[in-house]
């Protein structure tokens, strides 16, 4: 068993878009992928660059078996509510980390 990071680069279709895309994350996106077994907490960030490829960030904490976590989020996609509002080129980017150590501030 291991802790890691899954991390989500995304971005909305255009400016239009992206109070639905938002929506959605929060509404469906992120609790169908929190329902995946191993998945255990998910956050969002939003660059502060103007100019960023991908504006978005979704990280994942993810407990278990990190190649097989992923496997099921990604097999799973066909089952969750599907969206217009996301980006397809260039589409989302994914990264796996695998957990090292955690210091706190005194």
């Amino acid at each position: 068993m291991a802790r890691g990071l899954y991390i989500a680069f995304t971005h909305p279709r255009d400016d239009s878009v992206e109070d639905e895309f938002n929506e959605w994350y929060t509404t469906h996106h992120l609790p169908e992928i929190l329902a995946t077994e191993g998945v255990t907490s998910a956050v969002r960030y939003k660059s502060t660059d103007p100019e960023a490829t991908h504006r978005y960030m979704a990280a994942y904490t993810l407990d278990g078996d990190l190649p097989e976590i992923v496997a099921r989020i990604h097999a799973d996609a066909g089952n969750r509510t599907p969206t217009t509002a996301s980006r397809t080129d260039p589409g989302s980017e994914f990264r796996l980390f695998e957990f090292i150590e955690e210091q706190h501030a005194e």
